[in-house]
């Protein structure tokens, strides 16, 4: 499935392929255009082309998004601002399906244990963050209490639980990155063309 394909230069919509399912076919039907948009006719499909950005954003592996470990909040306003259609916008029950259906379609097991793996390292840059700030904070001050003393013991075995965890997150993510080689490998026997990571390929990238 892919909603994008470049033509004579210019990326636009594989409607052809799109037509095909259901759940995006409706949100191509349905883009009628409108005179604010420069397409009075909906014959472009502007709205649609950016719906379709939405969902890339949104829910895509290859996108900033997952690659960077962005919760669902912070994914919807990435998705929001990169496809035009603004801070306002909220996916209505259409555009909550297609993406559904994408992912479903699209995140194999290890491409979910990737973004899984990022989400928690993220996570644990900013719990290790807020660590450290509070233990430099009563690290300033002149004199520690007994109790203070005892927070500082604290926060340095909540940062020891955190590396602990790295090097099975890491080597998590070593298995589930050459699950993901092999699933690629084998798509593209199976399509009888080259084998090639589909994070290799321009055609997928539209972040500019």
């Amino acid at each position: 499935m892919k909603f994008f394909k470049f033509l004579d230069g210019e990326l636009t919509l594989a409607k052809d392929e799109i037509a095909l399912y259901p759940n995006f076919k409706k949100i191509l039907a349905r883009d009628r255009g409108g005179k604010v948009m420069g397409d009075p006719d909906g014959r472009l499909k502007f709205y649609a082309f950016k719906e379709f950005k939405y969902i890339y954003f949104r829910c895509d592996f290859e996108a900033y998004p997952a690659q960077h470990g962005l919760t669902e909040k912070e994914a919807h306003e990435y998705a929001c601002k990169h496809s035009g259609l603004g801070k306002d916008y909220n996916p209505d029950a259409e555009v909550e399906a297609a993406i559904k259906q994408y992912e479903r379609e699209h995140l194999s097991p290890a491409k979910k244990a990737i973004k899984t793996l990022i989400r928690i390292f993220v996570l644990n840059d900013k719990l290790v963050e807020k660590i450290e700030k509070n233990l430099t904070a009563t690290l300033e001050l002149p004199t520690l209490t007994k109790d203070q003393i005892s927070e500082l013991l604290t926060y340095q075995k909540q940062l020891l639980d955190v590396a602990v965890t790295v090097p099975t997150n890491v080597k998590k993510l070593r298995e589930a990155m050459n699950l993901l080689e092999e699933e690629e490998k084998t798509q593209a026997v199976l399509r009888g063309g080259e084998i090639r990571s589909t994070s290799m390929d321009p055609n997928n990238v539209i972040e500019g």
